[in-house]
């Protein structure tokens, strides 16, 4: 006979010692005929009695066994939850130590407001608020950019019902131009700005035009920190063709809060030469620049080139762009048929998304949860490479 599992074993072994244990008591019984009855009956109320004394042993014995089984049971599952805490935490303590978040592994759910935006304060009319949440690629995948791209394209679609079509996608080839970090601290006050750089969009979406913008960034989650700020762009001349945005950017193991000022009709090619030419266009972010300082000259990275892929629209009632920022040294690496590996470092996909009424009122974090829901489900199914190794992955 073919037994499906072992617990068909268990029940036959069972039934069989029962039935040797009644015959064994059937032959005893047989051996006492011709005693008297009464010493019969008794004899037979014993043997009824003891068996009755030994089933109700068999069982305390058995209820015993049992509990001290799942004692021990227990006792070993907790010590290897313990030694798996202890292995983890001891592998990733300086992973823990130098995350800025002080978060584990995971970004942190906001679930309301840190710091709502005062309205009334004409400095913050028009701040923008948006999120960003970034993914590092894996640039291997997008050594040719569509089958990358298109691939990594499926999953959201799976999961949004946002089409993400190519016909209304929208590409764009920029020169970005960093200035140096010595050339920043000779200005003095932008010092504290981590980014001051000029993007010339070569081809695509854009093309002949540039943007100058500056970024203040102190790398904390603390929006109260950074709104306060005063960097706008000199309004005498940029007011209807500036932007101003305070923005949370989420990765995989942290957020930050940064704030953004940005002149949209910068001249194209244009390189500023001084620190006073930051100071013409954002007279507030460099207001105590002294005389001695202003004519110091400025100095540049090597350039990029950033092949962008956009698509842009709603998803769950709230305005979004999302962008495969694919990083190279050269304007040919960026072109969109040339198949080279793009930069490792920078190279990411981002979903920005802004509050409602253009990013003027405060965000619905019923709507924010979503996204943050989208972000996990990207972080899981395609992952944020290197991120693993940047920070702690406690689960």
């Amino acid at each position: 006979m073919k037994y499906e599992d072992d617990s068909q074993f268990d029940d036959y072994d069972d039934d069989m010692e029962l039935n040797d244990f009644m015959y064994e008591e059937e032959a005893e019984l047989n051996d006492l005929e011709g005693l008297d009855s009464g010493v019969v009956n008794k004899i037979i109320n014993g043997v009824k009695l003891n068996r009755k004394k030994l089933l109700v042993l068999a069982g305390v014995i058995m209820i015993m066994f049992l509990i001290l089984v799942g004692g021990v049971i227990s006792i070993s599952l907790e010590m290897m939850r313990d030694d798996t805490k202890t292995s983890t935490n001891t592998i990733n303590t300086e992973e823990v130590n130098n995350d800025p978040s002080g978060q584990v592994g995971e970004f942190y759910k906001e679930m309301e407001d840190p710091y709502p935006i005062d309205r009334s304060n004409p400095d913050y009319k028009d701040l923008e608020e948006t999120k960003e949440y970034q993914i590092k690629l894996n640039v291997n995948k997008f050594v040719n950019k569509q089958e990358g791209i298109q691939e990594f394209l499926s999953y959201l679609r799976e999961y949004t019902h946002f089409p993400f079509s190519e016909e209304t996608a929208f590409y764009s080839i920029r020169e970005e131009l960093q200035i140096t970090t010595e050339s920043k601290s000779n200005c003095l006050e932008v010092e504290k700005y981590k980014e001051i750089r000029i993007r010339n969009y070569k081809d695509g979406w854009n093309k002949g035009n540039s943007v100058l913008d500056i970024k203040y960034s102190p790398g904390t989650n603390d929006k109260e920190r950074v709104v306060p700020v005063n960097m706008l762009p000199n309004q005498n001349f940029y007011y209807n063709t500036s932007i101003l945005k305070v923005e949370q950017d989420y990765h995989r193991c942290n957020n930050k809060y940064s704030k953004k000022s940005k002149v949209t009709n910068f001249p194209y090619n244009y390189r500023l030469s001084t620190c006073y030419d930051l100071q013409r266009y954002f007279p507030d972010a460099f207001e105590k620049m002294t005389d001695s300082i202003k004519y110091k000259t400025l100095d540049y990275e090597d350039p990029t080139y950033w092949y962008l892929y956009q698509h842009q629209g709603y998803i769950n009632n709230t305005y979004f762009l999302s962008a495969f920022t694919l990083i190279y040294d050269n304007i040919e690496d960026a072109a969109e048929d040339a198949q080279v590996t793009p930069n490792d470092h920078d190279s990411e996909f981002s979903i920005r998304i802004w509050s409602d009424d253009q990013g003027k009122k405060p965000f619905d974090y019923d709507r924010v949860a979503y996204f943050d829901d989208l972000y996990e489900y990207i972080i899981e199914n395609i992952g944020s490479y290197h991120d693993e190794f940047k920070c702690a992955t406690v689960e």
